[in-house]
């Protein structure tokens, strides 16, 4: 931990800085969704692209006092799964697991993020081949920064919002064209005179594949 916020402390001095004050907390908890029983369920695996992020960044030492910043996160990747029920014809719910990664934009720090959320969609015509939605979710998340081989993890609450398109096929599978705004889990940790805090959210935009429902 405290190498890691030396060498953020370090990466972050080519930046215009301004003074923070730091508070340093660490949390660990898991998320669940209960599912009526006997309900069908179906089965939707995603991938695609992290787009548009950004996070904000703090550092504190010794040596450098506190330092800050905004920093751009290149274009990364999201996979997920998620096992799921419809309520009625119209809503349904899930539990969905993802994993994200993202470099940050010019400067050696790359972040990971591994997410378990309960969701909740209303499908706007889902007797149609094609269906609109929307969306929301939140859960926790598990948050890591890699920095020069150096790796440290937090986890806390994380929430996204969602929307797209669902098609429908005669006899196959649902495939699913769609958009997330996710708001990760901070890292947010101290040792001593050391205190590193990441604020970080993407853009994603995912393809997938939904089986049984």
């Amino acid at each position: 931990m405290v190498k890691l916020a030396r060498e953020v402390a370090s990466e972050l001095g080519g930046y215009p800085l301004k003074k923070t004050v730091l508070f340093a907390a660490a949390t660990a908890a898991a998320a669940l969704i209960a599912m009526p029983a006997a309900a069908a369920v179906y089965f939707e695996g995603e991938a695609g692209a992290t787009l548009g992020g950004k996070s904000s960044v703090t550092a504190t030492t010794p040596e450098d006092g506190t330092v800050s910043g905004d920093i751009d996160l290149n274009t990364g990747y999201l996979i997920g799964g998620s096992v799921g029920t419809h309520l009625n014809p119209n809503v349904r719910v899930e539990g969905e697991m993802a994993y994200t990664s993202n470099d940050m934009s010019d400067i050696d720090i790359n972040l990971h993020q591994i997410s378990l959320m309960a969701n909740v969609f209303y499908d706007f015509t889902p007797a149609k081949k094609v269906s609109p939605y929307v969306g929301a979710g939140v859960g926790f998340g598990r948050s890591f920064v890699e920095v020069d081989k150096e790796t440290a993890n937090d986890t806390g609450m994380a929430w996204q919002l969602r929307a797209g398109v669902n098609i429908h096929t005669a006899s196959g599978p649902t495939w699913n064209i769609g958009y997330r705004y996710l708001n990760q889990a901070d890292f947010n940790k101290a040792e001593g005179d050391y205190a590193l805090k990441f604020d970080a959210h993407v853009h994603a935009l995912t393809i997938g594949v939904q089986f049984g429902g």
